[in-house]
């Protein structure tokens, strides 16, 4: 019985391999929100997520990368991560923008292809908290 435990457990491990192997690869970046403005939130993260989207960040992202294919362009992500304080002995919630790439087989600019959004998420984080907030307003 305990044979056919371990081989059963085996079998499980050897299985969840192949099927990571079978989703591909990942190039991905974060870009952390700043822990001490009291407008960091999830919304509002989400919120310049759906601006950069919207303010055509798939179509400069193109023009940078013209040979992605369009299944290639299907992996692209840019996400909202958000922890609370009271998870992974945290002092400070953290929400943060995570991008990237998921794709399979070899595209030697994913590394690229990540940095670039990187870099477009942190400018648009960059450009969000220098707006001054209606607290400092009216001091």
């Amino acid at each position: 019985m305990k044979s056919l435990l371990i081989t059963l457990l085996v079998t499980l491990i050897f299985s969840a391999c192949a099927q990571v192997n079978k989703i591909g690869k990942f190039e991905h970046r974060a870009v952390e929100l700043p822990k001490t403005d009291p407008r960091t939130s999830q919304s509002n993260c989400q919120s310049i997520v759906d601006k950069l989207i919207a303010g055509g960040l798939p179509e400069r992202l193109r023009d940078k990368f013209p040979q992605l294919t369009d299944a290639q362009m299907k992996g692209l992500f840019m996400n909202c991560n958000w922890t609370p304080k009271e998870y992974q002995f945290q002092t400070d919630k953290k929400v943060e923008i995570v991008t990237g790439i998921n794709y399979q087989g070899d595209l030697s600019q994913a590394k690229d292809i990540a940095d670039f959004l990187e870099s477009e998420a942190k400018k648009a984080v960059e450009s969000y908290f220098a707006k001054p907030t209606s607290q400092s307003l009216t001091r």
